[in-house]
């Protein structure tokens, strides 16, 4: 898109969706107050986008019950090592949608300042847990960095059964590889 909207229609460029359970975008055990310090940085984060026109903006926190984890571990397992012993977690996810690409580093820097400010009230109030939803990862974010040792080694392990060649791992841009 070249960032102008056309007379007659409706345009959202850069659907953005991040998800941050907290950290560089990892889930967090379940806390009221982290809840209600996060909502308060939120705040702040939306002042500073006041004047982006048409902007759209949402932040949802996602419950990672044990209930559902604990179902995990009998059909095999989280791909990316999320237990039930993690315990209640949540996933926090920011949506913005805005009309110009000239805003785009203006939001991007206000969702990285949120995410990092609230993952070092998760980790303040002992509720940090690094694990990222890798689906709605940021591009800056690395949802692989926060698998232990045996979970990266058996994504590795798939990749090298399933992709031999390494097609997906070099020569497919974008997406979050697991020889890094």
């Amino acid at each position: 898109m070249d960032g102008e909207s056309k007379p007659g229609l409706a345009m959202t460029a850069n659907i953005y969706t991040i998800i941050a359970a907290i950290a560089q975008l990892a889930a967090i055990a379940v806390g009221l107050r982290l809840q209600a310090r996060t909502i308060s940085t939120e705040d702040t984060t939306v002042q500073a986008l006041i004047g982006v026109p048409n902007i759209a903006y949402s932040l949802s926190f996602q419950p990672v019950p044990t209930i559902i984890t604990s179902k995990a571990a009998t059909r095999g397992g989280n791909s990316l090592g999320l237990t039930a012993a993690d315990g209640n977690l949540f996933n926090l996810l920011l949506t913005v949608s805005w009309d110009t690409q000239a805003d785009d580093a203006l939001i991007d820097q206000q969702a990285k300042a949120l995410f990092d400010q609230s993952e070092t009230m998760a980790k303040q109030m002992g509720l940090y847990n690094e694990y990222l939803y890798l689906n709605y990862a940021a591009p800056w974010q690395d949802p692989i960095s926060g698998c232990d040792a045996a979970v990266k080694a058996q994504l590795q392990a798939v990749s090298k059964k399933y992709d031999p060649r390494g097609v997906f791992q070099t020569q497919v841009p974008g997406g979050f590889k697991v020889f890094t």
